[in-house]
């Protein structure tokens, strides 16, 4: 098991960035940047953001319970409150998210989120409290560390599938109800700048609209 915050290392190079990029990734050369990535998934991608991070001279911390297991679990106070605390300190430099979209899906079946009621229909269905429960719980967690990186003065973006009810490129009639995480109070109340996109317009295979969501210090 890896402990909370262990520093993850790639052993080969992700695809060669162009010189712009890498500029832009590095950052001031004078500084031993962090990045801290929750919610990183396996860690093993060499095209990944870990990856070209660690490529540019960057110290890289990867959350995810696929990494560390239960001492990962962002559905943990204990856990979440801890890695949250050390965003606060300032040891980060730049903060990535990506909290689980399940129970916010288009797709998910039962329905158990919608336009009015982000957190949770009511009533909620009885066999599925718990899973919504904990994934409330992740969300919050995920919006504390957002805070604390704004209180640091560290970059934060958070990434999760677009609202499809809200106007503007994703908007899809059939689901004019969709109960997006971008709809909970605590994404309004972060107020980070919201961008919009296509995965295919970046060479994926699928349409699936996405926003990142990031600190306007960006």
């Amino acid at each position: 098991m890896q402990a909370l915050g262990q520093t993850t290392h790639h052993s080969s190079p992700p695809p060669r960035l162009q010189p712009e990029a890498q500029q832009g990734w590095r950052g001031d050369e004078a500084a031993p940047h962090a990045a801290l990535i929750v919610f990183s998934g396996p860690g093993e991608r060499r095209d990944g953001i870990a990856a070209y991070l660690h490529h540019c001279g960057w110290r890289v911390v990867e959350i995810d319970i696929l990494i560390g297991g239960s001492s990962h679990d962002m559905a943990c106070p204990m856990v979440a409150t801890e890695l949250a605390q050390r965003v606060a300190s300032g040891e980060f430099a730049v903060v990535f998210l990506a909290p689980p979209c399940s129970s916010y899906s288009v797709a998910h079946r039962p329905k158990l989120r919608s336009a009015s009621q982000p957190e949770g229909i009511t009533p909620v269905p009885a066999e599925w409290r718990m899973y919504l429960s904990k994934h409330n719980r992740i969300t919050s967690a995920a919006f504390d560390i957002v805070a604390a990186a704004r209180l640091s003065g560290a970059h934060v973006m958070m990434e999760n599938p677009a609202d499809r009810g809200a106007e503007g490129p994703a908007y899809w009639h059939k689901h004019r109800d969709h109960g997006s995480l971008w709809r909970t109070a605590r994404a309004r109340a972060a107020e980070l700048t919201q961008i919009t996109f296509s995965q295919c317009a970046l060479g994926s295979t699928w349409q699936k609209h996405t926003t990142i969501a990031a600190s306007p210090t960006l």
